[in-house]
């Protein structure tokens, strides 16, 4: 008795189906970059944040050119008002390079103002900037305490600069104020600042640490000769 050759049954549906691939996941597109720094300027105001964030990024990779500079460093500024953490960062990373005196009041504005992270990036910027306009913005911040360390590093830096926004916190309310002004001199105080150390050498000054303070800054500059 022979079998009967039983026919090959149909393929396993599982190896072959008529339904086309699914299509391959795309990829969200990043913003186009920028062809000019006229360009990026314009993005810079774009309601999309990717557009805005690779525009400032790729603002800080470029050169500053006189003809172009202060129209970045104020769009870049502006900037500074973006609630986002990210776009704020990126923007005052280029204004490193970027910023110029044509900024410093929308700067000096926004430094009282700023808080924690913020400002410290902001007092970096005022330090590299070195500008009268900035100092005069720091300087009143060293009535706060916990600041204080970060505004002295910042009044330092800025130097000479920074004289004359010192020299106002000698009429401070507050001795510490004052002391810590004779201290900034010392190390950036010329002989225009003489004569405002000499009023609290008088009996107008009731504290005998600024006026051991004062007699100390005047000594260091006149042994300066400058």
């Amino acid at each position: 008795f022979r079998s009967a050759s039983v026919p090959p049954g149909p393929p396993d549906a599982a190896l072959k189906s008529n339904d086309p691939p699914a299509p391959a996941p795309v990829p969200i597109p990043a913003s186009p970059t920028p062809d000019s720094v006229a360009d990026a300027v314009t993005r810079l105001k774009h309601p999309d944040w990717n557009t805005r964030y690779q525009s400032t990024v790729w603002l800080d990779k470029q050169k500053p050119a006189a003809d172009n500079r202060a129209a970045v460093a104020g769009a870049l500024a502006d900037l500074l008002a973006d609630n986002d953490v990210a776009i704020h960062t990126a923007a005052l990373t280029a204004l490193h390079h970027w910023a110029d005196a044509s900024v410093d009041q929308t700067l000096a504005a926004k430094i009282p103002e700023s808080k924690g992270d913020a400002r410290h990036e902001l007092l970096d910027l005022a330090a590299t900037l070195k500008t009268p306009a900035l100092a005069e913005a720091v300087a009143p911040l060293l009535a706060d305490a916990d600041e204080r360390l970060w505004t002295r590093r910042c009044l330092l830096a800025m130097g000479a600069a920074a004289e004359k926004a010192v020299d106002g916190q000698l009429e401070n309310e507050d001795p510490a104020i004052r002391r810590e002004a004779c201290h900034l001199l010392e190390t950036i105080g010329t002989r225009a600042s003489i004569p405002a150390l000499k009023a609290h050498l008088r009996v107008t000054e009731k504290d005998d640490s600024v006026q051991s303070a004062a007699t100390v800054a005047i000594a260091i500059i006149q042994s300066r000769g400058k």
